[in-house]
């Protein structure tokens, strides 16, 4: 398949990575039974006061805090994608347990009534790469990106996970099925609910929890177990 970058011409893509917004179903897992090395780059783990946005998508009051999860994706370590997260701060302060480069949050949230994913609402849209984007995955600012932004809810209908999933465009395809049942909802591909993914984003680490320090605390646990 030919794919065509602004001002550098037409290149041959490679085999699409598929993407399926499902509750139950690991991304990771998928990708794995069809061959493919998955692999995830820490950026950013942290508490963090929510924008509006994400406020509003957690149903956060005012004055709540949420953990904020940012990683690179890698396929046979080559990066194809980013992801920026958000969970109720009680939630968030559990996945400090787990190594966070590598493991499926899907998966992890399923272990748990409480936290098990039952629905998710997504918003779909391609877009130029941002500047910031581009500088953490290491690639061109000229880039074009499908983005799924979304919120998923457990079985009592109360938000666990909202954020963005970002794949270079030439990389990825998104399936999704939509049911006679699902458009008499009010649902559809063009018109999805949720708010503007870019709303939910504008965060900033606060300094009592940090990257650096998660990163201190894993290399004091590994220094323990060697």
């Amino acid at each position: 398949e030919i794919f065509k970058v602004h001002g550098r011409g037409s290149f041959v893509s490679k085999k699409k990575i598929v993407d399926i917004p499902s509750p139950s179903l690991s991304w990771r897992r998928l990708m794995e039974k069809q061959g493919y090395n998955i692999s995830f780059k820490l950026i950013e783990f942290c508490e963090v006061w929510p924008s509006e946005g994400v406020q509003r998508e957690l149903r956060l009051r005012r004055g709540q805090r949420v953990t904020k999860l940012k990683r690179v994706k890698q396929v046979d370590q080559e990066v194809i994608g980013l992801d920026v997260l958000f969970m109720p701060f009680e939630i968030g302060t559990s996945l400090e347990k787990i190594n966070l480069s590598d493991f499926s949050l899907v998966e992890y949230l399923n272990r748990s009534p409480r936290t098990k994913i039952n629905r998710i609402e997504a918003q779909i849209r391609a877009a130029p790469i941002e500047d910031g984007d581009a500088e953490v995955m290491g690639v061109d600012p000229s880039s074009t990106v499908l983005i799924r932004g979304f919120v998923a809810f457990n079985a009592m209908d109360e938000p666990v996970l909202s954020g963005k999933i970002m794949y270079l465009s030439q990389y990825a395809v998104i399936n999704a099925i939509v049911s006679v049942e699902s458009t008499s909802l009010g649902n559809s591909l063009v018109d999805a609910p949720g708010e503007p993914i870019d709303d939910l984003l504008e965060t900033e680490c606060l300094p009592n929890f940090t990257t650096s320090k998660l990163h201190a605390k894993q290399k004091s646990k590994r220094s323990k177990n060697a």
